[in-house]
């Protein structure tokens, strides 16, 4: 057992009809990327209900499925899908989890920026600036600004033994940083969120749109990734 996990929400209702457009992504366009990572040292923790748990675990030996109780607020602003780590089951406590959507994309050497920024026992949160990828259009944008107060969706929280555990999804990403130490934020370049229909939070919003766009060559993984799933003459 590695003692780091990509740690993955995917706990959809039994009938829910987003379930199967998720799964085929995350199958087709996300874990291809898990699996050749640069630093393999890893474990993929993936938040699932009983009825999907044999489906996820046989796209690859490397999952391993937890669950947790959860109970979504009658009202909210924004997306809320968080738990403590009192309510969580089938879990180890890895002293690395790294926080990853099901539709989100990590660049080769993610992980391998992770485990640098996380050497010693110190209490580190990482917070990587994203790119965002809007699947109809093939468009890439900067995803932002975040601070070392207001921290980004892609990260990875590092903790000591003798802290208190904290779950990944124990809180809003923009306020994670305060379960560390110390904040490490990352430039832009080693992952990306995704705009597409199916998506439950994440588009293009005013702040993105102020920004200009990326220069695909400068991103040679997600100029790959984009040609072969990004519809046909579309790619940007």
């Amino acid at each position: 057992m590695s003692d780091t996990a990509i740690v993955t929400r995917f706990h959809y209702p039994e009938d829910s009809k987003k379930f199967e457009w998720r799964f085929q992504f995350y199958a087709k366009a996300v874990l291809p990327l898990l699996l050749v990572q640069e630093d393999q040292d890893f474990d993929i923790a993936i938040w699932c209900n009983p009825w999907h748990e044999d489906r996820i675990r046989s796209l690859s030996p490397r999952i391993k499925t937890f669950s947790a109780t959860y109970h979504p607020p009658k009202r909210t602003r924004g997306f809320n899908d968080f738990t403590r780590w009192d309510n969580v089951s089938g879990m180890e406590k890895y002293r690395i989890q790294i926080n990853l959507d099901s539709d989100d994309l990590a660049g080769p050497e993610y992980v391998k920026i992770v485990h640098a920024c996380c050497a010693g026992y110190e209490s580190v949160f990482v917070g990587f600036n994203p790119f965002i990828i809007d699947m109809k259009s093939g468009r890439v944008g900067f995803l932002g600004p975040y601070t070392d107060s207001f921290t980004p969706a892609f990260f990875a929280l590092c903790q000591r033994e003798e802290d208190e555990y904290v779950f990944a999804y124990h809180d809003s990403h923009t306020r994670m940083w305060q379960q560390a130490e110390r904040t490490i934020l990352v430039s832009h370049g080693h992952c990306c969120a995704t705009a597409h229909d199916m998506n439950a939070s994440t588009g293009w919003g005013m702040r993105n749109r102020k920004l200009p766009d990326v220069d695909m060559a400068k991103v040679p993984w997600l100029q790959r990734w984009a040609l072969q799933h990004v519809p046909r003459g579309q790619e940007g």
